[in-house]
């Protein structure tokens, strides 16, 4: 996973909007919050600034000219670790179409405009705060992974109201299957266990 620059400092937010107004409230808003900000005007800008400055979050606006936010976010999610940033779209729209666009495209989170500046430093937070348990589960859940590699060791998951058996790759790599391969079931699952210790596991 792709670390951002300001990783061990301030927070970096990139705030994207035409509106010169709303950009100042934004920062001073951010910045009062002891985060760092940098701007952006449209769409296109906001792919150059997030390549130069790696931010930790990005605030993009959904009207703009040149690019909009449905383009940028889209464009956003191609890029080196933008796929994993989290983006919080900010518009002044509230219907369903526009929310449910901004999730397709990529969107972390969505946030109607208004003239409540501070809540918006709350929900940066917030969502940082998230985005890091989750980098740290992903880093241990690899860290787990490479473990059960090296001492050939590998897990499974027995989920009871479906009665369904998931494999971790490591099981997968050791009977020459992919995870398409499996369908999960019990009886496929009981079929790879040795016919010596088939009672054992059987028993409850």
């Amino acid at each position: 996973m792709n670390e951002p620059q300001s990783e061990g400092l301030t927070p970096l937010v990139l705030v994207v909007d035409d509106d010169e107004g709303a950009r100042l409230l934004t920062e001073i808003a951010l910045t009062n919050a002891e985060f760092r900000v940098v701007q952006a005007e449209n769409g296109k800008d906001a792919l150059d600034v997030f390549r130069a400055e790696r931010p930790d979050i990005v605030l993009l606006d959904v009207n703009m000219p040149v690019m909009d936010g449905f383009d940028a976010c889209h464009e956003l999610r191609k890029l080196p670790g933008g796929e994993s940033v989290p983006v919080l779209m900010v518009t002044g729209h509230e219907d369903i179409g526009s929310i449910n666009r901004a999730y397709e495209v990529g969107a972390t989170d969505f946030l109607t405009k208004s003239s409540n500046w501070e809540m918006i430093a709350h929900r940066v937070r917030y969502m940082l705060r998230a985005a890091r348990a989750f980098s740290e589960m992903e880093k241990n859940r690899e860290s787990l992974s490479s473990a059960q590699r090296i001492a050939h060791m590998g897990g499974w998951e027995w989920r009871a109201e479906s009665n369904r058996f998931f494999l971790s790759q490591e099981v997968c790599d050791m009977f020459g299957l992919t995870q398409d391969d499996y369908e999960g079931s019990h009886e496929r699952f009981m079929s790879y266990v040795d016919s010596e210790d088939l009672e054992r596991v059987r028993q409850p």
